[in-house]
């Protein structure tokens, strides 16, 4: 299996509530439609002792191949997923 293990810090404009919330709803439903992706975990990164994480969240992505990853990522789909990412690295600049 090939895994894509993405770091998301959170975008200035959202709360920690707001990307959790964003995150596990409307862009794991999104994220859902991918074609060819065989696995999607969310990992939420909570404040500790240390004060805040420099991640809220850690996402893995996996695909049978390295084949069905590129075609999967190059679909709509695929690409939707980072534009509409709640994560200030991911989005496209304004």
């Amino acid at each position: 299996m090939k895994k894509m293990i993405g770091l998301m810090p959170r975008r200035p404009d959202m709360s920690p509530e707001e990307f959790r919330k964003y995150w596990n709803t409307t862009h794991a439903e999104i994220t859902a439609k991918v074609p060819g992706l065989r696995s999607y975990v969310q990992n939420m990164c909570l404040p500790d002792e240390n004060g805040e994480p420099p991640y809220d969240g850690v996402a893995v992505l996996g695909w049978d191949d390295d084949e069905s990853m590129a075609q999967s990522l190059a679909t709509p789909s695929g690409g939707r997923c980072s534009t509409t990412s709640p994560s200030s690295s991911t989005r496209p600049a304004s």
